[in-house]
């Protein structure tokens, strides 16, 4: 029935079907004479593959709750919707209140209009305090306000990234209708400083435009004022962001609660007024400044700052102004969850500097820089041995990655400059 024609009445196709399925005369004789015939003792006997218990654990229904769970999770509400006639331990599962936290939906606006006339599954909708757009391509302003219409203010999360076909004034619609909103991504879309200029939501946490080649200082002047509980901003590619938007970050109520930075690849902040806005965050646990003018006066005053805090992870990398010396200045802090400093010129003289104070990082990124076995005998000797080291793309040779293993340090060290690392070594 699948296979015909769908302007073909019902009967037409029990008809097709069934003439398919006649058995030709001379082909049913032959089957006739073949279970006529006896079989030979001789003839080999073809044995059915059996079934292992390890092949039964296999099934669907043998995963446990939380695996089937998690894969309900990230199904999109119609299909969660029909998950439910399958049986009664997926219906069960199906309407856990946590999998309704986040609606994942396709971002057209046909199928905005077709689930929110079917309201499927009302009763977890109106629990639902995320957004995320899945197919955001052809999303416009019609089915975005229709959306947050639909949700009446109870949004906490939206995620709109890559909807490009939405305007300044359709998410300034959007914003304005959600006052109680912590996280919004808008990152690769065209979202502007003119949006931003009727107001962000006040109880903003979370606040990523990545990739977002009209915003500049002016948006950065509209969050310091507007959100004043920001935790987590990313604004990494983003051409037009400079030292006047940061610095009015910087001064507002909103540099004390700023614990992520992503300012990656903003090639219009100075080396000298990062030093100055660095040392306006007390919170800071995770900064992401690859790609910047950072020299060795910004990282002296991140580590005077942060000395007495614990941090999480420390992006340099690709900074032309970083030096031995700026590495260095890091080890003044008592403890960083990872850090990369790849790309950069360094050499032996900065490893040692950096774990001369008993500095405590596990993860250690010294890809494309200038380290050699003098280095990596460093790493080993030190009391605090990082627990993973990135040595890819140096001057380490394989007695250098011998003496690492033996502290039982995991070490990438792909395309070393001297010779190829062997695979015991690895």
């Amino acid at each position: 029935l699948h296979t015909a024609p769908f302007d073909l009445p019902l009967a037409a196709c029990r008809r097709r079907r069934a003439s398919s399925c006649k058995v030709h005369p001379e082909r049913a004789e032959e089957e006739r004479e073949q279970r006529a015939t006896p079989v030979h003792e001789s003839t080999a006997t073809v044995e059915q593959p059996r079934r292992t218990p390890f092949a039964r654990e296999l099934h669907v229904n043998n995963l446990p709750d939380g695996l089937l769970a998690d894969v309900f999770g990230r199904l999109l509400p119609c299909d969660l919707a029909n998950v439910q006639l399958v049986s009664r331990r997926w219906l069960q599962l199906a309407r856990l209140e946590a999998l309704w936290a986040t609606a994942f939906v396709v971002g057209t606006d046909k199928c905005v209009a077709a689930l929110i006339a079917r309201s499927v599954a009302p009763a977890h909708l109106a629990a639902t305090s995320g957004l995320a757009i899945s197919r955001p391509r052809t999303l416009t302003d019609r089915g975005l306000n229709a959306w947050v219409g639909f949700f009446e203010g109870r949004l906490r999360s939206l995620c709109l990234s890559q909807c490009r076909c939405l305007t300044d004034a359709g998410l300034a619609a959007a914003l304005a209708k959600m006052p109680c909103i912590e996280n919004l991504d808008v990152s690769w879309t065209h979202f502007s400083d003119a949006a931003a200029a009727s107001g962000l939501p006040p109880k903003l946490r979370s606040l990523d435009v990545h990739m977002c080649d009209r915003i500049g200082d002016a948006f950065l002047r509209h969050a310091a004022c507007d959100c004043h509980a920001l935790r987590r901003l990313d604004v990494s590619l983003c051409a037009h962001v400079s030292d006047y938007g940061l610095a009015a970050l910087a001064d507002s109520p909103a540099a004390r609660h700023l614990r992520w930075l992503n300012a990656e690849n903003c090639s219009r902040l100075t080396s000298p007024r990062l030093a100055e806005f660095l040392g306006a965050f007390p919170r800071l646990r995770h900064f992401n400044l690859a790609g910047t003018h950072v020299d060795d006066a910004a990282t002296y005053k991140l580590a005077s700052t942060c000395s007495r805090t614990k941090v999480e992870c420390v992006v340099l990398r690709n900074c032309p102004k970083l030096t031995d010396l700026g590495v260095g200045n890091l080890g003044r802090l008592s403890r960083i969850g990872s850090l990369s400093v790849a790309a950069n010129h360094l050499s032996d003289a900065a490893v040692e500097a950096l774990l001369a104070n008993g500095l405590v990082v596990r993860n250690l990124d010294l890809s494309r820089t200038l380290v050699s076995d003098h280095g990596a005998r460093i790493i080993a000797a030190s009391s605090q041995c990082p627990c993973c080291v990135d040595l890819s793309w140096t001057c380490v040779s394989p007695a250098g990655v011998a003496a690492l293993r033996r502290r039982a340090v995991l070490v990438a060290a792909d395309g070393t400059a001297n010779t190829a690392v062997s695979s015991d070594a690895l």
